[in-house]
């Protein structure tokens, strides 16, 4: 078993609208990450589950654009709420009034299960590196931490283009991670050999790291529909993953991960996320959504 980090940990959500209907999984899964401390900021009310390491602070979307640009000295006006994603490597100025108490924040999504985070996270991990991305490939929207220091907090405004995306209330430039770029990194090639209009999150850590100027860890610790097939269209998903407890595995390989992200699945039909009211003590997920692995009833201890 790793060590828990001794290092304070914070992720933070900024999500405007409903909670989603897989919402209950995220929260359960954060509730098995005691060592973690989840900030959410939204304008839905409290979704009724009530884990003691998950934080919810009331914010509307007007309200966020006004601290925005007050923080940032920016004229921000957000016309869609997935527009919030190109500010997230700005969460550390924006809320950093919340992250004070932690050594490390992240930026994190909802449509995802962690299994066990300290598992990974180590901190070797933490004291090495001053940003660690979820994804070997590219920083990840889904999960990236950042130390929490004024040099790496304001990062994103080394970027040329930062007043250009983040001013821009309609567009949304996948700043926060590679420019949409995902695919052609992920077939191995370098960012700088790729055309982009706008310099994203990648490029700069990229750069800087080469330049020895910050560390940081590209790493693999999610799971995720990423493949592509031969003719360029989405490879269909086909592990299974079982999470028992706090761990995270996959039941054909036996690999272990960090956290599943269900960003593409979650849009098809198929996908079933059943109403249950009661924490399982495993269950599965699969291309198909999750099901249940024996008898559905709230753990005792987590």
């Amino acid at each position: 078993m790793v060590t828990p980090p001794k290092h304070r940990i914070a992720l933070v959500v900024c999500y405007f609208g409903p909670w989603p209907k897989y919402m209950k999984f995220f929260l359960w899964s954060c509730r098995r990450n005691p060592e973690i401390d989840y900030l959410i900021f939204g304008d839905s009310p409290h979704p009724g589950i009530d884990c003691p390491n998950v934080f919810y602070h009331h914010l509307t979307i007007t309200q966020f654009t006004k601290l925005a640009s007050t923080k940032l000295q920016l004229h921000v006006d957000i016309h869609n709420p997935y527009k919030i994603c190109d500010f997230k490597p700005a969460f550390g100025v924006l809320f950093g009034q919340y992250l004070q108490p932690y050594s490390f924040w992240g930026h994190t999504d909802l449509d995802l299960v962690f299994g066990s985070i300290t598992n990974f996270i180590s901190d070797d991990l933490l004291n090495s590196n001053d940003i660690i991305s979820g994804k070997n490939a590219y920083i990840s929207g889904h999960f990236t931490l950042f130390r929490n220091s004024e040099k790496i907090n304001w990062l994103f405004k080394s970027s040329p283009d930062y007043k250009k995306v983040l001013e821009d209330g309609n567009r949304n430039y996948c700043f926060d991670e590679c420019s949409a770029l995902w695919f052609e990194l992920l077939d191995g090639k370098s960012i700088f050999e790729l055309p982009s209009d706008t310099i994203s999150m990648t490029h700069l850590v990229k750069y800087f790291q080469a330049q020895g100027s910050l560390r940081a860890h590209f790493g693999c610790f999610v799971c995720e529909q990423d493949q592509l097939t031969p003719d360029g269209n989405l490879a269909e998903f086909q592990d299974v993953l079982l999470l028992t407890g706090s761990q995270l595995h996959s039941k054909i390989t036996g690999k272990e991960y960090m956290y599943f992200h269900f960003h593409f699945l979650k849009k098809t039909d198929h996908f079933c996320v059943p109403d249950w009211n009661l924490q399982p003590a495993q269950f599965e997920i699969s291309k198909n959504g999750f099901s249940s692995v024996g008898e559905i009833r709230l753990q005792e201890r987590l």
